[in-house]
């Protein structure tokens, strides 16, 4: 699943250049595409749009951009299109339709006739972020989203799609998520797995590391997504949100410039697309690294690449740090990756000089090739030996022989249960910001061995058992041998006669048959 953003803001850029339009949407390199954003009015239980041309209010809904988005079905029929209700400028507009259980009903309704009026496929929630108080509300309101599309669906129309924006960060995901029972209800969870550094960081960082160098920091993609998995979200609901914007920073001291170094407060300048202070679009990083001299390095303890030139440093994604990630995500199990969002990739080609949307087609490549790994365990067949049948003309002997080859010794089994003792070890790292140790990340039945350093998110777990095994023969009035012979999770017993286990005695019993047979004879 590759799900990508569209923000309809971008094609009213001052930067005429940067500007986005419909026609510029490559839909073969995603599998679902997010219309951002529509609001709620904040007057009544409905949505509404941002834009003056997102929907121009004609009867047939047959006008407008919604219309052009959708339409983009018919000609890539893999293609599903989405509205993502919300965003940043929402705030508060939720929390206004949660009062009851009567107005989230009637909320869900009218999402859903909006959503089939304009032949959407489904809605994206995306509220940043449910205060602790409307947490239950928020999963009952996504309970009854779900109901109500399932109830659509059973009357013969499409079944519609439901997914969340969610948050990276542990106190918001705390603070606002139930997730094992939102998981639920939604068809797919997007996980703003970004946004961990920025202008307002004191030290140097990345949008969207993968992975940490701090064994105590939280600030990663891989402690985020395993976090979601270990609060109870299935593998196959996670979708890891990949953000092509570049984090810029000016360092207090020019030759402390690794990733963790001190940095002043804000960001550096503006730049002409995204015009954020401490943010560059990845066009705009491709036009810097071209004309203004800067060096790049290799990240490999955060699988992220960086830029350096005096005392600016700019943490950005680049084909091999989306590679990675996505290859990541495969490994883990996930649903996919999110791309935030296709008018910040060069997708002109303009820029970077490397085709059209260079991160988001090293994104689809990577997930369109991927093979997944796979534990092959080879066993060695034990031979068997085959006993050639006795002939004689003694028929004394013969049964002497047959009958000891076909015996069958008298077996007591006793199934043992071990008891398991588990020991959660400790997440360690050597690693300092410094450093570039690689190490191994585990999560569920799923392994990633790469080239880049990062912490270790497995839990190692190890098993103490005390066995007690006993035997009764009552019938047994001799000395008994018992031979234990380990096989799985059995202890097999072999009653032995420690009389006829004497060889001596066996030849002497023999010769004392063989004696009797010649004297009949």
């Amino acid at each position: 699943m590759r799900v990508c953003y569209f923000t309809n803001w971008s094609s009213k850029r001052k930067y005429v250049a940067s500007r986005f339009q419909l026609g510029d949407i490559d839909p073969n390199l995603c599998t679902h595409l997010v219309y951002a954003f529509a609001t709620i009015n904040p007057n009544k239980r409905i949505l509404k749009k941002t834009e003056t041309d997102d929907d121009n209010g004609s009867l047939d809904n047959k006008q407008g951009r919604y219309f052009e988005f959708t339409k983009l079905k018919e000609k890539y029929p893999h293609l599903k299109t989405m509205l993502s209700v919300g965003g940043q400028n929402t705030k508060g507009l939720f929390e206004g339709k949660m009062d009851s259980s009567a107005s989230i009903r009637q909320f869900a309704d009218n999402i859903r006739i909006y959503l089939k009026d304009r032949n959407f496929d489904g809605v994206d929630i995306d509220w940043e972020y449910p205060a602790k108080f409307y947490k239950d509300r928020f999963t009952e309101f996504l309970r009854a989203l779900r109901e109500d599309f399932d109830q659509y669906a059973q009357e013969g129309h499409p079944r519609l799609l439901l997914s969340i924006a969610a948050a990276p960060g542990k106190d918001d995901i705390d603070s606002s998520y139930d997730v094992a029972q939102i998981s639920r209800y939604v068809d797919f969870i997007n996980v703003m797995a970004y946004d961990y550094y920025g202008q307002w960081s004191h030290s140097a960082g990345y949008n969207s590391p993968l992975y940490t160098t701090d064994p105590s920091s939280t600030l990663s993609q891989n402690w985020t997504i395993n976090y979601y998995l270990r609060l109870g979200a299935p593998p196959h609901k996670l979708v890891m949100g990949i953000n092509a914007a570049a984090v810029g920073l000016t360092l207090k001291d020019a030759s402390d410039n690794k990733p963790g170094a001190p940095v002043i407060n804000g960001g550096v300048p503006k730049g002409p697309i995204l015009e954020v202070p401490g943010r560059r679009s990845y066009q705009e990083m491709c036009s810097l690294l071209r004309t203004s001299g800067f060096s790049t390095h290799w990240d490999q303890g955060h699988a992220m690449t960086y830029a350096l030139k005096g005392n600016q440093w700019f943490g950005y994604e680049t084909e091999r740090s989306v590679k990675t990630k996505v290859e990541y995500a495969m490994n883990l199990g996930l649903g996919g990756v999110m791309f935030w969002s296709l008018d910040i990739d060069d997708f002109t080609g303009n820029y970077c000089k490397r085709g059209r949307y260079p991160l988001l087609t090293a994104i689809a490549k990577t997930s369109q090739e991927y093979k997944p790994i796979i534990t092959t365990t080879q066993t060695t067949k034990k031979p068997t030996t085959k006993t050639q049948p006795i002939t004689s003309s003694h028929p004394l002997l013969t049964a002497i022989a047959k009958t000891s080859q076909e015996y069958k010794p008298i077996i007591t089994t006793t199934q043992t249960t071990k008891k398991p003792t588990t020991k959660t070890q400790p997440i360690t790292s050597s690693q300092s910001r410094n450093s570039s140790t690689v190490e191994t990340v585990s999560a569920g039945n799923s392994s990633l061995n790469s080239s880049q350093s990062h912490e270790t998110f497995s839990v190692q777990t190890t098993t103490e058992s005390k066995e007690v095994f006993e035997t009764t023969q009552p019938h047994v009035t001799f000395p008994v041998q018992t031979t234990p012979e380990k096989r799985g999770g059995f202890r097999m017993f072999y009653v032995i006669d420690s009389a006829s286990n004497s060889k001596s005695s066996c030849v002497i019993v023999f010769c004392l048959l063989f004696v009797i047979h010649i004297f009949i004879r």
